[in-house]
Order: structure tokens, then C-alpha cells, then sequence
């Protein structure tokens, strides 16, 4: 199975509008869904996940996830065990959507 392949089913399956995944140095290794069209800038979610870590205790089994939330959208990074992040948008639901 695919990379792309992987994301497309995260998509499928879990509601996600969205999918990134870098590699542990912040390259692109594909983007599926609302990311698709965006080929830069994805590199700053390591960073974010880098200094998230700082910010957190000394235990190294914890590994932080990050909630980005905006009018459209909330997405959450985490940095997997391979040291890859993955990040996965879903649409926010309007407060008449929630009713």
C-alpha cells in the first residue's frame, strides 16, 4: 500500500478532511485532502512539535499533540514513533452544525 494510499484511507475512515505527513526533518512526504494543494511550510509542525516537547516534562514516553484551531478547522500534530509528524485537519463544526 501507498503512502498516498495510507492518507487517502485516514481521510476515508476518520472523518478527517486532511492529512500531512513529514519526514523527521520536516520534508514532505505527502499531503492528502484540504493539504493537497499546499506543497511549504508543512516543515514548521516539527518545529512546533520540537519545542512542544521543551515545554513538557522530562518523560520522554509522553510525546505532546498539538491542537491548531481556526474558524474552518481543527487539526492536531503529534510526532509518531519513527520521529515522523503526522497532522490531521477535520472540519469544524459551526455551532448551527452542533444542534
Amino acid at each position: 500500500m501507498s503512502l498516498n494510499n495510507v492518507l487517502e484511507s485516514i481521510t476515508s475512515e476518520d472523518g478527517a478532511s486532511g492529512v500531512v505527513w513529514n519526514d523527521a526533518q520536516g520534508l514532505l512526504l505527502a499531503s492528502h485532502g484540504d493539504f493537497q494543494s499546499a506543497r511549504s511550510g508543512f516543515g514548521a509542525l516539527n518545529t512546533l512539535v520540537a519545542h512542544a516537547k521543551a515545554l513538557g516534562n522530562d518523560d520522554d514516553d509522553v510525546v505532546p499533540v498539538i491542537r491548531l484551531e481556526t474558524t474552518k478547522r481543527v487539526v492536531l500534530v503529534q510526532q509518531q514513533t519513527d520521529g515522523t509528524v503526522l497532522a490531521v485537519s477535520t472540519a469544524k463544526l459551526s455551532s448551527v452544525d452542533a444542534e
